[in-house]
């Protein structure tokens, strides 16, 4: 292309102090009489003579040329800076004019637009072999150059961005006044202030990117600043830390926070209000009896009702509060910044909805299922003084609530022991066993209408010589989970049947049902040891009735039928305790040889107040009459149940308004004095 010009032009490597001759075209080699052949490699001043020392700097100048043959003539030069790559002046190109000649010719005029053209050209070409995205910004912030890889990114092969504004073509909305703010003292002054950011681009298509940024600021050659800026696609590098963070942070099967987010939170809460005299709170929720949903229908179904659960529990925990599931069927309530004075009352409230919440009973594969939660709740600074005193407050707060029935929130009372500390436990209760430290107490099952015995429940406590009385809820999972439970269970056997046989020897014919757990339901030889239990102890079989979880009865109808049958072959009578709050399956429930359904007292705790309640209670009585079984109402507390159940022709009821669990002494005085077969 510059040989066709018919001005005389050279390019030159100012790089070296002698400046060798790069390139030189047909129009110089004429004006000089050097050829290519000859000049290419040779130092500048070889070729111009002591001219080439007037080359100190871009600019014009009129010097003595000397030729090849040593004659010399007056010539006009101009030299211009060639950059190459990282903003370096890659060469000189030196335009060579007889200064004799009367007026420029329009080639003249040309080379200068050329050898712009071929800076330009030669830039371009810099920029496009970068894998980066490379734009040079004007001082007015429209685009100069932009390279091949930034024309791919922002969906613009033809180049369409050239001239257009930057900022707002390119620029997310939220980050245009800070890349105003930035480009115009890079441009204004030479200096951002930042040479590295982070921010967000949209492509022509409307996508957005996330990118990293370096700038810097450079002069062209008559001074101006131009904006040169490099950045790095960082999108998926962003998306998958993200990814990792929500590993990292959230549970994976709800999406809520977990555990490790939860206490972070919790540490950086308490830190917040020490120092600002607040008040955090923590609700520890665990679900009551979830291990029947996992036993019963399999842990996929658990887990759809974990995601319910959690979609229940969300909106539930309070403005600016955080939900987290922290394991298992384990969810925790995280309230920071509370005022002090209203911190207690605050949490009972969260608790409070979020009982609420769980009220309304789930479906799982065609049976209704009722979930209930444990609730403890711990308070900074009143119950700890820090995070990790909190996280064990509220977990103690929540097995007192587990051992005052389920279903209850409980505040941390500053009681010191943990009755679930394993192993200090698991030794406790093989000791309780062989040291007789187990009892059992009898409540009184009354006639609805009259109040008079009927029977009674024998319910197991444990007099712990370290912690005192321990209700049944608080030690009887962990012996399931810890493999005492048949010991346990055997001891009940054996001690229920002596007590029998001492109330027979007196003349004192009681009826009398006792619990067992599903786990024991498992032994193949669980009817068989149960019957020579009592034959041993002289117990009449026919005296008792054995209390099932409506789960326990009803899921595996192959195996389970034919050991009820059996258990009733012995003598005993049959209960589904709890009906309602599990299972619902009329079909297998017709099918087996229950004779009497035990409604779930979470139903009764909510007459007269809750009518659904009072609809439920109606149902399962009419139920219970038409499959020809007998109805026991649980957890009667007030006069009014009782009055509602008698209306409904609901014949049995227990609770504490007809007496708590008494001692045997003092059932049997009770006994004595009523005197009456039951």
């Amino acid at each position: 292309m510059l040989d066709a010009l018919g001005v005389a032009v050279c390019l030159a490597d100012c790089g070296d102090d002698d400046a060798p001759v790069l390139y030189l075209n047909r129009a110089f080699a004429d004006l000089t009489g050097w050829p290519a052949d000859a000049a290419l490699g040779s130092s500048l001043e070889a070729v111009l003579g002591p001219a080439a020392g007037e080359i100190a700097r871009p600019g014009q100048s009129v010097v003595p040329v000397r030729r090849r043959d040593g004659s010399s003539m007056r010539c006009e030069l101009t030299v211009t800076e060639v950059p190459g790559p990282a903003d370096e002046v890659a060469c000189w190109a030196v335009v060579v004019v007889d200064a004799g000649q009367r007026a420029r010719s329009a080639d003249e005029a040309a080379v200068v637009e050329t050898v712009l053209r071929v800076e330009r050209d030669r830039a371009q070409t810099y920029l496009d072999v970068a894998s980066t995205l490379l734009v040079i910004l004007y001082a007015d912030m429209t685009v100069g150059l932009i390279n091949r890889h930034g024309r791919q990114l922002l969906g613009d092969p033809a180049g369409e961005l050239v001239g257009a504004s930057w900022v707002d073509q390119v620029v997310a909305p939220e980050d245009r006044e800070a890349a105003r703010e930035t480009l115009a003292r890079l441009l204004t002054d030479g200096e951002s202030g930042v040479d590295h950011f982070e921010s967000d681009i949209v492509t022509r298509t409307g996508a957005r990117r996330r990118m990293a940024w370096q700038v810097t600021s450079l002069a062209d050659p008559k001074g101006r600043m131009l904006a040169v800026l490099s950045g790095q696609d960082i999108t998926d590098r962003v998306r998958a830390e993200a990814e990792l963070r929500k590993l990292a942070f959230f549970d994976s099967l709800t999406g809520l926070p977990n555990r490790a987010q939860l206490e972070s939170r919790l540490r950086a809460a308490v830190t917040r209000a020490r120092r600002r005299d607040r008040a955090v709170a923590l609700l520890l929720i665990d679900l009551d009896n979830f291990k029947l949903v996992n036993d019963s229908l399999g842990h996929p179904a658990g887990d759809r009702l974990l995601r319910r659960v959690a979609g229940r529990l969300r909106g539930a925990e309070g403005e600016g509060a955080l939900l987290a599931r922290t394991g298992g069927d384990e969810f925790m309530v995280l309230a920071g910044d509370l005022p002090r004075e209203g911190a207690l009352a605050a949490a009972r409230e969260a608790a409070d909805q979020l009982a609420l919440r769980l009220a309304k009973p789930f479906t799982l594969s065609g049976a209704e299922f009722h979930v209930e939660a444990s609730i403890g709740i711990s308070l900074f600074p009143d119950d700890a003084d820090g995070a990790e005193e909190l996280l064990q407050h509220a977990d103690v707060a929540m097995y007192q609530s587990k051992g005052r029935g389920r279903a209850a929130s409980t505040v941390y009372t500053g009681v010191t022991h943990d009755p679930l500390e394993r192993l200090s436990l698991s030794r406790r209760l093989r000791r309780a066993i062989a040291r007789g430290e187990l009892a059992l107490h009898y409540q009184p099952i009354v006639w609805t209408a009259s109040g008079r015995l009927h029977s009674m429940e024998a319910l197991l406590r444990w007099q712990d010589p370290e912690r005192g009385l321990v209700q049944p809820d608080t030690f009887i999972p962990a012996a399931e989970e810890m493999g005492l439970i048949d010991p346990i269970g055997a001891w009940v056997i054996e001690a229920l049947a002596a007590q029998l046989a001492e109330w027979q020897a007196e003349g004192i014919q009681p009826r009398v049902s006792f619990n067992v757990s599903p786990r024991e339901l498992h032994r193949p030889d669980f009817a068989a040891d149960l019957g020579e239990r009592l034959r041993n102890a002289g117990a009449d079989p026919s005296l008792l009735t054995m209390e099932l979880t409506e789960s326990a009865t009803l899921r595996e109808p192959e195996r389970i039928g034919p050991l009820l049958r059996d258990l009733r072959a012995l003598g005993l009578q049959l209960a589904i305790d709890d009906f309602g709050a599990g299972w619902s399956s009329l079909s297998r429930l017709r099918s087996l040889p229950v004779q009497i359904l035990k409604i779930d007292r979470s139903f009764l705790r909510e007459i007269p107040e809750n009518p659904e309640a009072g609809a439920i209670v109606r149902a399962v009585i009419a139920l219970s009459d038409a499959l020809g079984r007998t109805t026991v109402a649980e957890g009667v507390e007030q006069p009014v149940q009782q009055h509602f159940l008698a209306a409904q022709g609901c014949p049995l009821a227990q609770g504490r308004l007809f007496g708590s669990a008494l001692p045997p002494a003092d059932m049997t005085d009770l006994l004595r004095a009523q005197r009456t077969q039951v």
